[in-house]
């Protein structure tokens, strides 16, 4: 019972007890830390159990018992993170995320551990390792790009691992980080459609926005025989390309033309963002799909159009 009452209620009934007999208080007070002696050691023995079940319920309490403060708590929830059962691998990465922030002492030992759970042959572990990595690691942080682009080298073809570490690039290295920027875009050209995709997602937030050689790049993406390609290109290059730039407006245009409605949609929004206010050729391709079959690419051109065109001649007198 002593192990189980909180600080407040213990110290309420002790001094309770100690109005009617002093050695009594001393005695149950000694009982009570005894007793939560007692149930720290039991828990911590149930991290060793031969049962998953017993070892995640035992992983939970001194997750609550870190939650608190309590440092040796905290190194028992890191002590589980090479458990052989995923389930409760996941958990501490889970609980890591919120424990630990970059400036802790702790976070050189738990970013390793994310590093490796990048690598966990369990696709949830995988997933919430990743967001461990980016609530621990510090942005531009040059080792961590290293050892990410290190592990998709050393993935023995996982195509999951490599997926992954493209897309956590866009996050860790921020714009212009050449080595990053490096990998990604040599992952454009991978032999894995999926490492493909996700690269070509990935140079909207790895490249400095204007770079002529990534906007190109994703111009001829655009003509992708895949449809999810040519739709990440077409969103990466709206961030990337500056206001007017030809190349971007012709791909664009020529994108409006596909007869996926998701392409053309997002083209339609891209071309807003990417051709000048009363460029001819984009404001002339919108309007035919004006009369598009499909109502949302329909309302969407809608919009453009108008955008395009800019304010009419009133507004601009008001102006």
């Amino acid at each position: 019972m002593w192990a189980t009452l909180p600080e407040s209620i213990a110290s309420d009934v002790l001094a309770f007890l100690g109005g009617r007999r002093l050695h009594e208080t001393f005695t149950a007070s000694a009982a009570s830390l005894a007793l939560r002696a007692l149930a720290n050691v039991s828990a911590r023995e149930h991290l060793r159990s031969p049962y998953p079940a017993s070892r995640l319920e035992a992983l939970e309490v001194q997750i609550r018992l870190a939650e608190r403060g309590l440092p040796q708590a905290l190194h028992n929830v890191l002590a589980c993170a090479g458990d052989e059962d995923a389930e409760v691998r996941k958990t501490v990465a889970k609980a890591l995320s919120y424990l630990v922030h970059p400036d802790d002492e702790e976070a050189p030992i738990v970013l390793a551990e994310a590093l490796r759970m990048i690598k966990d042959q369990d696709d949830s572990v995988r997933k919430a390792g990743n967001i461990l990595l980016v609530s621990v690691a510090r942005r531009q942080d040059d080792a961590v790009v290293a050892a990410l682009i290190g592990i998709a080298g050393d993935a023995d073809g996982s195509v999951h691992v490599c997926q992954e570490v493209v897309g956590l690039l866009g996050t860790i290295s921020g714009r212009g980080h050449s080595q990053a920027l490096g990998f990604v875009r040599a992952c454009v050209g991978s032999t894995c459609l999926e490492v493909q995709r996700e690269a070509i997602a990935a140079l909207s937030e790895v490249a400095e926005r204007g770079d002529e050689s990534i906007v190109s790049l994703l111009c001829e993406s655009m003509a992708d025989p895949d449809m999810i390609i040519r739709c990440a290109a077409i969103v990466s290059c709206s961030v990337l390309a500056p206001t007017g730039h030809e190349e971007a407006v012709r791909s664009l245009v020529r994108a409006l033309e596909d007869h996926w409605q998701s392409v053309r949609l997002r083209a339609l929004v891209a071309l807003g963002a990417v051709a000048a206010t009363g460029d001819a050729a984009a404001t002339s391709a919108v309007a035919l799909l004006l009369e598009d079959v499909d109502s949302e690419v329909k309302r969407a051109a809608e919009r453009i159009s108008a955008k395009l065109q800019g304010p009419a001649p009133e507004e601009q007198d008001a102006l």
